[in-house]
Protein backbone atom coordinates (compact mmCIF):
# COMPACT_ATOMS: atom_id res chain seq x y z
CA UNK A 1 0.00 0.00 0.00
CA UNK A 2 1.59 3.67 -0.81
CA UNK A 3 -0.45 6.04 1.03
CA UNK A 4 -3.95 5.96 0.69
CA UNK A 5 -3.70 3.93 -2.93
CA UNK A 6 -4.89 0.20 -2.37
CA UNK A 7 -6.15 -2.33 -4.29
CA UNK A 8 -8.76 -3.74 -2.02
CA UNK A 9 -11.89 -2.39 -3.28
CA UNK A 10 -11.32 -3.94 -6.99
CA UNK A 11 -10.27 -7.50 -5.60
CA UNK A 12 -13.02 -7.22 -4.24
CA UNK A 13 -15.75 -6.51 -6.65
CA UNK A 14 -13.74 -8.55 -8.82
CA UNK A 15 -14.34 -11.56 -6.47
CA UNK A 16 -17.72 -11.34 -5.85
CA UNK A 17 -18.26 -10.83 -9.80
CA UNK A 18 -16.80 -14.70 -10.12
CA UNK A 19 -18.70 -15.88 -7.09
CA UNK A 20 -22.07 -14.39 -8.43
CA UNK A 21 -21.43 -15.83 -12.14
CA UNK A 22 -20.83 -19.28 -10.64
CA UNK A 23 -23.74 -19.07 -8.36
CA UNK A 24 -26.40 -16.63 -9.17
CA UNK A 25 -25.96 -16.42 -13.28
CA UNK A 26 -25.92 -20.06 -13.75
CA UNK A 27 -26.46 -19.51 -17.78
CA UNK A 28 -24.54 -16.53 -18.86
CA UNK A 29 -24.00 -15.11 -22.40
CA UNK A 30 -22.08 -12.10 -23.67
CA UNK A 31 -24.80 -10.58 -24.69
CA UNK A 32 -26.53 -9.37 -21.26
CA UNK A 33 -22.47 -9.18 -19.25
CA UNK A 34 -23.81 -5.55 -19.42
CA UNK A 35 -26.84 -6.23 -16.86
CA UNK A 36 -24.67 -8.69 -14.83
CA UNK A 37 -22.39 -6.20 -14.15
CA UNK A 38 -24.83 -3.43 -13.58
CA UNK A 39 -26.84 -6.02 -10.94
CA UNK A 40 -23.05 -6.36 -9.37
CA UNK A 41 -22.73 -2.77 -9.03
CA UNK A 42 -26.28 -2.17 -7.17
CA UNK A 43 -25.51 -4.89 -4.84
CA UNK A 44 -22.51 -3.76 -4.05
CA UNK A 45 -23.11 -0.09 -3.69
CA UNK A 46 -26.32 -1.06 -1.56
CA UNK A 47 -24.26 -3.73 0.63
CA UNK A 48 -24.68 -1.93 3.75
CA UNK A 49 -28.31 -0.63 3.70
CA UNK A 50 -30.21 -1.99 6.32
CA UNK A 51 -33.74 -1.30 4.77
CA UNK A 52 -32.80 -3.21 1.32
CA UNK A 53 -35.62 -5.80 1.92
CA UNK A 54 -38.22 -3.06 2.35
CA UNK A 55 -36.99 -0.72 -0.46
CA UNK A 56 -36.76 -3.92 -3.25
CA UNK A 57 -40.33 -5.12 -1.93
CA UNK A 58 -41.66 -1.70 -2.55
CA UNK A 59 -39.84 -1.24 -5.99
CA UNK A 60 -40.66 -4.59 -7.08
CA UNK A 61 -44.30 -4.18 -6.59
CA UNK A 62 -44.28 -0.99 -8.54
CA UNK A 63 -42.02 -1.97 -11.42
CA UNK A 64 -42.58 -3.64 -15.06
CA UNK A 65 -41.15 -6.70 -16.11
CA UNK A 66 -38.03 -6.68 -18.22
CA UNK A 67 -38.26 -7.56 -21.70
CA UNK A 68 -35.73 -9.64 -23.11
CA UNK A 69 -35.00 -10.13 -26.43
CA UNK A 70 -33.83 -12.67 -28.98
Amino acid sequence: MIGDVHTNSIEGVRTLFKRSLMGTFHRRSKKHMDRYLEELKWRFNNRDNDHIFRYMLAHSMNTKNILYLT
